[in-house]
């Protein structure tokens, strides 16, 4: 049964067994350190690492980054004039990407 203080996951059972494990005459930290805690943490550390890697670098589904910037401007652009060379260098990138142009 849980209670309030305990953290979500943990049951009475392996509270107990814990207190008895890290209790008493032993070394806490020694215990922390070589045992099956620390293997937990490294588990965790590592797929922890590699959920930030998914985040930091998206694939955004192949999409290059000069297509993704070119449709950023395109989103944001309210001027009328569609001679503006940023305007037409953008058009072109994404056009050419559609048509499978690199």
């Amino acid at each position: 049964m849980m209670n309030s203080q305990q953290p979500r996951g943990i049951d009475d059972e392996d509270m107990e067994r814990a207190i008895k494990a890290y209790s008493g005459s032993g070394d806490f930290l020694k215990k922390i350190i070589q045992g099956e805690t620390r293997k937990k943490v490294e588990n965790y550390l590592d797929r922890d690492a590699a959920m930030m890697a998914n985040l930091m670098e998206p694939d955004y589904f192949g999409v290059p980054l000069e297509v993704r910037n070119a449709n950023k401007f395109m989103s944001s652009y309210t001027g009328k004039d569609y001679s503006d060379p940023e305007f037409i260098k953008n058009f072109l990138i994404i056009s050419n990407y559609n048509k499978g142009i690199k």
